[in-house]
Parts: structure tokens; sequence; C-alpha cells
């Protein structure tokens, strides 16, 4: 599994993110340089804006990420292969082909 696709995973399983959640962020909305990290989710459910907490070992992570190369805050955390922010399709094959490599038969 590519390093991107497992972040994405991770992300979501961590935070409970919603998948138009997850493909909004962009490098703005984490703030990973404190002790409490956190990404804020600008439109979630019912339109209201949230702050969501981020383990550890997944603030590391993305970090990690955004250190190579240096990102503005407006880009996307996750991108397709092209550059541009990821694509709802796209998130949808990940997300299929992680449960079927788990063995899963509804996802």
């Amino acid at each position: 599994m590519a390093a991107r696709d497992r972040l994405i995973l991770l992300t979501l399983v961590a935070t409970g993110l919603r998948r138009s959640e997850l493909l909004g962020l962009s490098w703005g909305d984490l703030d990973l340089d404190n002790d409490r990290p956190s990404l804020l989710v600008r439109s979630g459910k019912g339109g209201k804006p949230r702050r969501q907490p981020l383990v550890p070992a997944l603030a590391r992570e993305l970090a990690e990420r955004r250190a190579t190369p240096s990102p503005a805050g407006e880009d996307p955390v996750f991108c397709g292969l092209q550059g541009k922010r990821l694509q709802r399709t796209i998130l949808g094959l990940i997300i299929r082909d992680a449960a079927n490599a788990q063995g899963s038969t509804s996802a």
C-alpha cells in the first residue's frame, strides 16, 4: 500500500472524519506544532466548523509528510497523482482496495 493511501486510511480511522471533510483538508487547517495537535474541519456536519484533536502518532506522520516539500497553507493535504486535491472517486478506490486486502466483502 502506498504511503499516501496508508496515511489517508489512518487519518479516517483516527479522526472519524467524513470523506468530504478529509478531501477538503488543507495544510493551513492543521495545527501540528503544539502540545495538542488538531485539525480544523471548515464545514462539518450542519455546515459548522469544528476543531478535531489528533493522536500524537498521526500528528507526527502528517508533520513528516508536510516537511517534504513545504506546502502553502491552502494546498491540499491529500493530493492525486497530478498534485491537485484528491478526488472523491480515488478516495473510494483507496477504501475499497484496503477493505479487499483485509478480506472484507462490504466496503
